[in-house]
């Protein structure tokens, strides 16, 4: 199974919210742009604490066994069913 990393948040602050992974979904080719990404986080207490509201301009920077797979902006996020929480990032070529 791949090592899956995932960093949220601005300089000088970034959390890692790896354990919290439930889903991971990307589009786009590497190099090609623009590209987004899709993950499914399961909330927790600890969870909570974690900014994920897209107007603070939060970065999104996904690793795959220590090597970067997409690095974007944070531009949505939502309460999915249950207790999980659904954020959308999209590379800097979005606009």
């Amino acid at each position: 199974m791949n090592n899956l990393r995932l960093l949220i948040g601005r300089k000088p602050v970034f959390y890692d919210v790896s354990d919290h992974i439930v889903q991971v979904t990307s589009s786009g080719a590497r190099g090609k742009a623009p590209r987004d990404l899709k993950v499914t986080l399961l909330d927790s207490e600890q969870f909570s604490q974690i900014n994920t509201n897209p107007g603070d301009g939060l970065l999104c920077t996904f690793l795959v066994d220590g090597k970067e797979f997409f690095r974007g902006i944070v531009v949505s996020d939502s309460k999915g069913n249950g207790r999980t929480v659904e954020i959308s990032c999209m590379d800097n070529a979005m606009y």
